[in-house]
């Protein structure tokens, strides 16, 4: 596995876009309070006619701000634009601890599955072969050959739990970089 392929690939979780979503949202939202607290001036032009005489009235309008309460919706927006980008940051950090925690997972899991697969169930198989030829020639008790099948499934169970581990920790990491979602 590519730990840096994986770092990238956690970008793509959907939690990462809707934040990502909402954050842009918040942004745009903050950027249209602020032009709607900018005045807009209105010009108005009316033309009238009497019998006597002709009239024409100019009108400039030009709203302004009372105690700068325009400000605030600006305000919230960013406050809300802000607290989203905490979230989106702190979770894109947990979702990279994750990704190491379950990298290291995976890594010990085939390490230790490894190990007792190749070094020590071929050992006990070994050692089971032996006690079960002597025990043809009495030199061994059944008991010892028990005790030894005993541990030699132990382990086999030992190494069924690590390849459990490690499908596991493999499963998180695909959830975490969306693959498979594809």
């Amino acid at each position: 596995l590519n730990k840096a392929q994986i770092k990238s690939d956690v970008s793509t979780h959907p939690k990462i876009k809707a934040l990502q979503e909402d954050s842009l949202k918040s942004k745009n939202m903050a950027n249209l309070e602020d032009t709607k607290r900018l005045s807009s001036v209105t010009l108005s032009v009316e033309y009238m006619q009497n019998n006597e005489q002709d009239y024409a009235n100019v009108t400039v309008g030009i709203p302004l701000p009372i105690y700068k309460t325009e400000s605030i919706n600006s305000l919230k927006a960013k406050l809300s634009a802000n607290e989203t980008n905490d979230k989106l940051d702190s979770l894109i950090h947990s979702f990279g601890i994750q990704t190491d925690i379950y990298l290291n997972s995976l890594n010990r899991s085939a390490k230790n599955y490894k190990l007792i697969q190749k070094e020590i169930i071929p050992l006990k198989q070994k050692i089971q072969q032996n006690l079960e030829s002597y025990n043809s020639f009495d030199m061994a008790k059944p008991q010892e050959s028990i005790t030894n099948l005993n541990e030699l499934i132990t382990y086999e169970t030992k190494a069924l739990d690590e390849l459990q581990k490690y499908y596991e920790s493999y499963s998180q990491l695909l959830y975490l970089t969306n693959r498979g979602l594809k």
